[in-house]
């Protein structure tokens, strides 16, 4: 019996390990609650030094995001509302470009398919045509591009915890 297709390349395995960890990630603050009812982590740079580091209320903020509150969401954390969006977006990213996969694939893994022009193109636009010049195929230029989109994203909304990022 051959493997399940949605499990047909380890960017598949990959893409549905990081959409289960992003929905924990989601889930946990709404159950830790805006009043800490249930157990939050003590920030070790608080502890040391007395003083609050850039994430202190980051969970609180989260929370807070889950349950519509946006202006607290920016009280508790300047960063939250940002990472909160990071994590979102990641989320369905993970459904789009798992999608895509899944439909330029077969069991074999070769590409294929009636869609297969349009994720080419949109591939290829936003890698700027590096895979192309590699002779890398569809499926490729896919994860190049989420890749891509990734660390934009990734830096986008996590410039103010970035260490140098004043």
């Amino acid at each position: 019996m051959g493997k399940l297709l949605i499990f047909s390349s380890p960017y598949q395995m990959i893409n549905i390990f990081s959409a289960a960890v992003i929905i924990i990630i989601l889930l946990y603050p709404p159950f830790a609650g805006l009043n800490g009812s249930i157990h939050h982590f003590e920030c070790v740079h608080l502890s040391a030094y007395g003083e609050e580091c850039r994430s202190c209320g980051l969970t609180r903020s989260f929370a807070a995001m889950t349950h519509g509150d946006f202006s607290s969401a920016v009280t508790l954390n300047r960063s939250g509302p940002l990472v909160f969006l990071f994590f979102a977006v990641q989320l369905l990213m993970r459904l789009f470009f798992g999608i895509k996969v899944h439909l330029l694939s077969d069991a074999g893994g070769s590409v294929n398919g009636a869609d297969s022009k349009s994720a080419g193109r949109i591939g290829n636009w936003i890698t700027l045509g590096a895979v192309k010049k590699t002779g890398g195929n569809k499926v490729t230029r896919l994860a190049l591009a989420d890749g891509i989109l990734s660390a934009i994203l990734f830096i986008f909304c996590f410039r103010y915890l970035i260490l140098f990022w004043h």
